[in-house]
């Protein structure tokens, strides 16, 4: 007698939620909106609650524990009315990237989220694994926060309308702190400038802050797809990283105060861990900061600044004018 033994292994499915309303409610009505995604995706919202066509755009199982992907089957603008819901849920995305016009060289994000300048944008709080890609983030006091040992999360990413434009906000375009939160990487947006990379929104203060113990983040990275744009920023810089025991950080491959062809200064009004590196994929052009500082380093151990263009074009030959600091440190 042959026996056969069979491992069983229990996973449990990500679920999707498609939005498909541009309203800022959590009615039951015919639609989904973002709102109700995120409270479906952290377990505040029944499925079974839902109506009949509600439920149609969810595919279950969805909720707590769940890496949900929230989806758009709508382009437009989203009128946010108070706070978003904070997402603590690990593994959750949400996705714009569908409703993108055009390609990486050409399009724009199809879907904007709109604050109204008094509200928190989105905000992972203590969740990993997380996925923010291909929206207009805008009019927020802050744009993207990450906070409470949130670890592993990407803001942006490779490939076609993943990258986010995360502009005219009040404070912060990316605000990344507190101990733990480690790990965490913001590749291939435009963080203060408009949506063509080319003309200036400006985040009130910094574009991209690291803070109050964070550590082992990276901004940008090796490769063109994953660079980010952090240029036209009005407060006191483009990058800052603070605080103390803030440490280990990687700021590469950057524009830093130059717009998206390299060429042209699109400077951070005031003040524009390892800044660039030895290959030259890694190389940050930081140049064009109009009175201010490329990158600020305040109270901060570890951080090494290596390989970068600095008040330069990207040819490395053509001087672009910076009236103040490029990179600070005290």
């Amino acid at each position: 007698m042959v026996v056969f033994l069979f491992l069983l292994t229990s996973y449990t499915y990500a679920g999707t939620i498609t939005v498909n309303s541009l309203a800022d409610t959590d009615a039951r009505g015919g639609d989904i909106t973002l709102r109700e995604a995120i409270m479906l995706s952290e377990g505040d919202l029944n499925f079974d609650l839902l109506s009949i066509e509600e439920q149609v755009q969810v595919s279950t199982p969805v909720g707590k524990g769940i890496a949900d992907t929230i989806n758009f089957g709508i382009s437009g603008t989203i009128i946010v009315r108070s706070d978003l819901l904070t997402i603590t849920d690990s593994g959750t995305v949400i996705d714009a990237s569908s409703q993108w016009s055009g390609v990486w060289s050409g399009g724009e994000p199809g879907v904007t989220l709109s604050g109204g300048w008094n509200k928190i944008g989105l905000h992972i709080n203590g969740a990993d694994n997380c996925h923010i890609r291909g929206l207009f983030i805008t009019e927020f006091v802050k744009g993207v926060e990450i906070s409470e040992g949130a670890q592993f999360n990407t803001i942006g990413g490779l490939g076609i309308g993943n990258r986010n434009v995360i502009s005219g906000n009040g404070e912060r375009g990316v605000l990344i702190h507190y101990p733990g939160t480690d790990n965490n990487v913001v590749s291939g947006n435009y963080i203060g400038t408009d949506v063509t990379g080319t003309a200036d929104l400006g985040n009130s203060e910094f574009g991209v802050d690291i803070g109050y113990g964070a550590q082992w983040n990276t901004i940008g990275g090796t490769t063109a797809a994953e660079r980010n744009i952090i240029s036209g920023n009005d407060g006191w810089c483009a990058v800052v990283i603070d605080g103390s025991r803030t440490d280990n950080n990687v700021i590469k491959g950057n524009y830093i105060g130059i717009d998206v062809s390299g060429t042209a200064a699109l400077g951070n009004s005031e003040n524009g861990s390892f800044i660039g590196g030895t290959a030259a994929g890694e190389r940050n052009i930081i140049s064009g900061n109009n009175g201010g500082v490329g990158v600020l380093l305040v109270n901060a151990a570890n951080n090494t600044v290596s390989g970068n263009y600095i008040g330069t074009d990207i040819t490395g030959t053509t001087a672009l004018a910076c009236f103040q600091h490029l990179v600070e440190s005290y």
